[in-house]
């Protein structure tokens, strides 16, 4: 695997779809079938680059979703309700 070893400053934010195929891959070839991502709302998800991972080595993702406490939420969010809430993480 090209990337740093687990728990450096550089596996923090990996926003390489390529990256995140390749460690997949090598997980799935050891036995991993399902991973739980848990990115939420504000440290940018990338859903559809979950869909291309999953995709490319046939291991099933489950996106959590949502958002941290509420000191780490943006201003915006104060004025969301439900439904935008809703839109937002089940679109």
């Amino acid at each position: 695997m090209t990337t740093s070893i687990a728990g450096s400053p550089a596996n923090l934010h990996q926003p390489s779809i390529d990256v995140a195929i390749e460690a997949v891959a090598e997980a799935v070839a050891h036995g991993c079938q399902t991973i739980v991502e848990l990115m939420i709302g504000g440290i940018s998800p990338n859903p559809n680059g979950l869909k291309q991972v999953s995709d490319a080595t046939g291991c099933h993702i489950v996106k959590g979703c949502g958002h941290y406490v509420e000191e780490y939420q943006p201003p915006e969010n104060h004025h969301h309700s439900i439904n935008d809430f809703v839109a937002e993480m089940v679109s």
